[in-house]
């Protein structure tokens, strides 16, 4: 295998991508297969065991009259005999304008750590008689059943999520943005998350940190590389991207400061820089320190790499600054060869 493998899964996520390198260059599509989810889910249910983050107390049904607020919680809600994590949901506002302090309804997917995967319709209600909430069934999935072998293996056209799961931006998307599970205070957050503690879970940040310095290992070898190790790494980068993980500026820097350091050989490395320069215009400016990156840039050259300008960090790369530098650094590697 060419990419690294991931740790926290052991290789499974680093696999299926390059799974689907492989298949993309055969003109095919890579799906995840029932085996390949049954182990993800084995390794989740796993690493929840010891870190109990991931999985959560669902609640199928509540409803407290105001009068009541202030009793024993237990009394007003029907939890469900299995943690889950919320895989998807698409709630919106009910109807009945200025009827309601507030009204929802929608979808709910949820993943539950026996291998079930529900969906449900959602209805909550605030008004005079007091806070309602209720998940309905719809349809469900036994990860361990001869259904789940015919959903994978078959042609769904089916929206739910369930029928989801056999595709890779769709299901790595899900595990890259976990919420760390949190003891609720209000009944209102079995609804919605507040902002306060609507944050991603050990599990999701250090699964995006294994990937990436997996990809980020596969490019610093693609510099002079093989033509298989330039194009996966491009795939991986277009890939991340589609599951709403663009490359970050200091990934950017170390790339563009180990090509500026560590090609002696003359190499043709302009489809990185190409390549880097086009990614870098699309990548969100971020909040995180990048001290230590700046000190890998030559500070006392005439035009900065990094540059300060208003925005969110504060923090822009001078993508054709670094264009200019590397081209010079490339025509000089070529010219003391002649």
């Amino acid at each position: 295998m060419l990419l690294k493998s991931d740790k926290i899964m052991k290789g499974s996520i680093t696999k299926i991508i390059e799974e689907c390198w492989i298949e993309r260059n055969k003109g095919n599509e890579k799906y995840i297969t029932l085996e390949e989810f049954r182990n993800i889910h084995k390794l989740i249910v796993e690493y929840d065991t010891k870190s109990k983050e991931i999985f959560i107390d669902i609640v199928k049904d509540i409803y407290i009259k105001f009068e009541d607020i202030g009793q024993d919680y237990k009394n007003f809600i029907k939890p469900i005999n299995c943690q889950g994590i919320v895989l998807d949901e698409d709630i919106y506002a009910g109807w009945g304008r200025f009827n309601y302090i507030y009204r929802c309804k929608g979808n709910r997917s949820i993943w539950f750590k026996d291998g079930m995967i529900e969906e449900y319709s959602v209805y909550c209600t605030i008004d005079q008689n007091g806070f309602q909430f209720s998940l309905s069934d719809l349809c469900s999935l036994d990860l361990f059943s001869e259904e789940a072998e015919e959903v994978f293996s078959g042609e769904f056209n089916y929206d739910m999520p369930i029928y989801k799961l056999k595709y890779v931006e769709y299901t790595l998307k899900r595990l890259f943005y976990i919420n760390k599970a949190y003891m609720k205070d209000y009944y209102l957050e079995y609804l919605m998350d507040p902002p306060d503690v609507n944050i991603l879970s050990e599990f999701s940040l250090k699964l995006r940190e294994e990937v990436w310095d997996s990809i980020l290992e596969l490019g610093k070898r693609a510099v002079d590389g093989s033509d298989d190790e330039k194009s996966l790494f491009k795939y991986c980068i277009e890939l991340m991207a589609k599951v709403g993980l663009d490359i970050e500026s200091r990934s950017l820097i170390e790339i563009f400061s180990y090509i500026m350091k560590s090609n002696k050989n003359g190499a043709d490395i302009t489809w990185m820089i190409d390549f880097l320069k086009n990614v870098g215009e699309k990548v969100d400016e971020n909040n995180r320190k990048i001290d230590e990156n700046n000190r890998k840039i030559d500070e006392n050259n005439k035009e900065d790499i990094i540059e300060l300008k208003p925005g969110i960090g504060g923090v822009n790369l001078n993508l054709n600054e670094i264009y200019k530098r590397l081209k010079k650094k490339i025509k000089g590697v070529s010219g003391g060869q002649n």
